[in-house]
């Protein structure tokens, strides 16, 4: 049975910006953690980058759900 949503609901902007954060955060975390000669780019080569010192580039595509039902654990 599906629930119809309120308009509220459907333009509510704090299911869509929490992936916004959290693609940040993710980012924060990879500049807290670079090494000497490396640099990290936030939406630039993809959602994060990052640049080795021995030309490597790693993209990252970052996804975020939030889960709405319980799983049963057994």
């Amino acid at each position: 049975m599906s629930k119809d949503k309120s308009f509220s609901d459907k333009t509510s902007a704090d299911d869509k910006s929490i992936g916004f954060d959290y693609q940040y955060y993710y980012f924060l975390d990879k500049v807290l953690n670079l090494k000497t000669g490396q640099s990290a780019g936030l939406e630039v080569k993809d959602d994060v980058h990052t640049e080795l010192d021995v030309d490597v580039n790693i993209l990252f595509q970052i996804k975020h759900t939030v889960q709405k039902t319980r799983l049963a654990i057994r």
